[in-house]
């Protein structure tokens, strides 16, 4: 091994190498075997599936296990300036992958059957540097081309839709999800304004869905009736 160089580092790329041979959406052996065949604790095998995971190589399905992402989402977390005409928001993806199922919502508003393919993205929204909302955002696999895939933060700019489209709005006061709390410096089951969006196409068809938690101090919602 190369002592220079963090284990989990070292444990990371040899993952890498080893899941460039396997198709996408294919399982990754589970923690214990994996921490096994690398020789290592299941601490540093798990940061190194960690930073795969951030990196857009593997994505993680609850009571499932760990996956092999697809190759076209790989290294698009960057953080872009929005297209919006006062500047002031900028975006970073944390979190994207292709996953054959989805929550029933999703299938509701996309009307797409259960086993559909579909790309979902979470991401970041900051005003200044200052986290005001994180969003998830789904969209069927089929809709999708593979050059918008190879550029997902052109793919994810709303405004081109919105423009040629429609948008239907829902408003749900919730709970912060657990895992977005620290995202947003936010104490857990801190009270919050869910917006769902809509996104429908020029001939009417749903395309994009989008759940937004918006923090409550820091991103205003404003309705006019």
């Amino acid at each position: 091994m190369d002592m220079k160089k963090p284990i989990y580092q070292q444990i990371k790329e040899e993952l890498q190498a080893y899941i460039e041979g396997l198709a996408a959406n294919t399982p990754i052996p589970g923690e214990r075997e994996l921490a096994a065949r690398f020789h290592v604790s299941r601490m540093t095998l798990r940061k190194a599936v960690a930073q795969l995971e951030q990196e857009g190589y593997l994505y993680r399905e609850m009571n499932r296990g760990t996956f092999v992402a697809d190759k076209k989402l790989r290294k698009q977390a960057n953080i872009v300036p929005s297209l919006e005409a006062d500047h002031c928001y900028r975006y970073k993806i944390l979190y994207f992958d292709i996953k054959e199922r989805s929550e029933s919502d999703v299938q509701y508003n996309l009307e797409i059957a259960f086993d559909e393919y579909i790309l979902r993205v979470v991401r970041l929204v900051l005003n200044e540097n200052i986290p005001v909302c994180i969003e998830e955002i789904y969209c069927a696999r089929k809709n999708i081309s593979d050059e918008q895939l190879g550029n997902l933060n052109a793919f994810l700019n709303m405004d081109q839709y919105t423009q040629k489209g429609s948008i239907r709005q829902t408003f749900l006061p919730m709970m912060i999800p657990t895992q977005y709390a620290s995202l947003l410096h936010l104490k857990i089951n801190t009270p919050i304004i869910r917006v769902d969006s809509l996104i429908h196409k020029k001939d009417g068809r749903p395309f994009i869905y989008i759940k937004s938690y918006n923090h409550p101090e820091m991103k205003r919602i404003e309705i006019t009736i």
